[in-house]
C-alpha cells in the first residue's frame, strides 16, 4: 500500500483543524516525500515501512501547523537569572534527518562507484598514460615545507 495520510490521522494531535487546510498540507508533505523517496508511492510498499514513513511525515505536517503561516517558531525558557530563546524557521518540509530516514526506508544511501574514465578505444588517447605524465614525483612532494602530511 502507498503512503497516504488522511486528516483522521492529524485530529488526535490538531482538533481544530478543518478538512481543506489538512488535505491540502496533506498532498504537499506526500508529495514531497515521493520526491525524496520515490519507492513510498508504490502499492508495494511493505506495511512497516508505510507506517514508518507515515509517522515521519505526520510529524512534518504538525510541526508545519505548530510554527503557523511564517513559518516561524520561537521557544523562550527562564531559570532564574538566565535565559534561553530559539527561533526556528521552516525552510523545508522535511528535517534532514527526516530525509535521510525516508530515503533509508527505500533503502538509499548505500555506497556506489561510478567509473569516469573512457573506455579506450584502440585510436583515442591514452589517459592513463597522460594522467601519470602530470602527477609529481614524491620525492618533489616532500620537499615543500608548507604541505600538510596526513
Amino acid at each position: 500500500m502507498a503512503v497516504a495520510l488522511t486528516p483522521d490521522d492529524l485530529r488526535p494531535f490538531a482538533p481544530d483543524l478543518d478538512s481543506a487546510r489538512a488535505d491540502a498540507m496533506i498532498a504537499d508533505a506526500t508529495a514531497t516525500a515521493y520526491l525524496l523517496a520515490p519507492c513510498l508511492a508504490r502499492d508495494d510498499v511493505p506495511d512497516v515501512v508505510a507506517a514508518a514513513a507515515r509517522a515521519i511525515v505526520r510529524g512534518a505536517i504538525l510541526r508545519w501547523l505548530e510554527s503557523g503561516a511564517g513559518g516561524l517558531t520561537t521557544d523562550q525558557q527562564t531559570a532564574g537569572p538566565f535565559t534561553s530563546t530559539r527561533t526556528t524557521s521552516r525552510t523545508s518540509m522535511f528535517w534532514k534527518s527526516e530525509e535521510q530516514k525516508l530515503r533509508s526506508l527505500c533503502g538509499g544511501g548505500k555506497a556506489f562507484a561510478l567509473d569516469t574514465m573512457p573506455e579506450r578505444d584502440g585510436d583515442g588517447p591514452d589517459w592513463w598514460a597522460m594522467s601519470e605524465r602530470h602527477t609529481m614525483p614524491v620525492s618533489v612532494l616532500r620537499e615543500q615545507p608548507d604541505w600538510v602530511w596526513l
